[in-house]
């Protein structure tokens, strides 16, 4: 009989997390070699709610060498152990007028040039209310925008939109897309 461990996931739209069982060691493999009727069902062992979110989602390594772990909302200088929030030095968003968006999406080290690179969906909507979710305004007016890092996340050199290179500005940024008509930026998956 085949070893069955419990597996902690995170559920990012609801915020809970679960303890399942029924994983465990070949579980992939089985899935793919057995009947559908043979494939071991999950049960949920326990659920807990959470308002916050948790150091390590969407966190990487934010050096090549070394245990810094960058996420978007905390990071952590001792593998994960312990978690401190994020502060972004400097605050790009400090002075953005009432409406203007910069969620960071992903995020990437370059391990040749020791950059960390993020992406961030963002929107330039004078007086969007700021706490509304995923707009109707934003179908016509998301674009993309990059920070980099020299030093693991701890300082950002700048912040800027995503242009192609040719004939292409702020509100044509890449081919196909026009601010205010359409929109570009990074979904869920």
């Amino acid at each position: 009989m085949r070893n069955r461990c419990p597996l902690l996931v995170w559920l990012l739209c609801g915020g809970a997390w679960l303890l399942l069982s029924g994983m465990g060691d070949g579980f992939a493999q089985s899935a793919v070699t057995q009947p559908r009727a043979e494939i071991p069902a999950l049960q949920i062992i326990s659920r807990v709610v959470r308002t916050n979110r948790p150091g390590f989602l969407s966190a990487i390594y934010a050096e090549p060498k070394g245990v810094r772990l960058f996420g978007f909302h905390s990071v952590s200088d001792d593998n994960g152990r312990g978690w401190s929030p994020l502060v972004w030095q400097p605050d790009f968003t400090a002075n953005l007028p009432h409406g203007y968006r910069r969620e960071p999406v992903t995020a990437v080290l370059d391990p040749h040039t020791d950059r960390l690179l993020v992406l961030l969906n963002s929107l330039d909507t004078p007086g969007l209310d700021p706490n509304a979710i995923e707009p109707p305004i934003a179908q016509e007016t998301y674009y993309l925008r990059y920070r980099v890092s020299t030093n693991g996340g701890r300082s950002w050199r700048f912040e800027e939109p995503i242009i192609q290179t040719g004939n292409y500005n702020a509100q044509h940024p890449v081919a196909g897309v026009w601010v205010g008509k359409n929109a570009i930026y990074l979904g869920d998956v």
